[in-house]
């Protein structure tokens, strides 16, 4: 059992392999969890949703040009999803591996330069990605390929400035 608490759990190093498993009880509470790595891994294996949900989720290497990308387990993010990498040079690829709901924001590329970049794809496998809101900012790309993007938020759901949205033949 991890209870989480308000605690922010960072993940850094360079390691390839899985970086969080959860096969018993992950409790986030108003936790952030946050995956620095540097080097290309998989950021996650199990199931992360209902009451294994995460609350926040931050992908931020300092440095490299690393390929994260999500086990095959579904991922539930309950406030906000942040691709943030930090190092002027970093180029961040984030694939999906399953399908992702996230209550709040996803936002990509929080640090809106056009350096350093973040992608969020989801893969040929088209997983769907649902979220209550969409901000894709400079430097941030969404390759959304065949799949469903769902916003579910009503006010200013959806923004994009600056970035590219590489929609192929998705559904929004």
């Amino acid at each position: 059992t991890l209870n989480a608490r308000g605690s922010t759990l960072t993940f850094n190093g360079a390691s390839a392999g899985t970086l969080f498993t959860r096969s018993g009880t992950f409790t986030a509470g108003t936790s952030t969890i946050a995956f620095n790595n540097t080097a290309s891994a998989t950021l996650t294996s199990g199931t992360f949703q209902t009451t294994n949900a995460f609350n926040n989720l931050s992908i931020g290497p300092a440095s490299g040009t690393p390929t994260l990308t999500f086990g095959a387990g579904f991922i539930t993010v309950n406030s906000n999803f942040d691709l943030n990498p930090t190092g002027g040079s970093t180029t961040l690829i984030v694939n999906m591996s399953t399908v992702i709901t996230v209550t709040g924001t996803t936002t990509i590329n929080t640090a809106d330069t056009s350096t350093p970049t973040s992608t969020l794809d989801t893969t040929a496998s088209n997983y769907q990605l649902t979220t209550g809101t969409l901000a894709i900012k400079t430097g941030g790309t969404l390759t959304a390929n065949g799949s469903s993007i769902i916003i579910t938020g009503t006010d200013a759901a959806f923004t994009n400035s600056s970035g590219t949205f590489t929609y192929g033949t998705s559904t929004v």
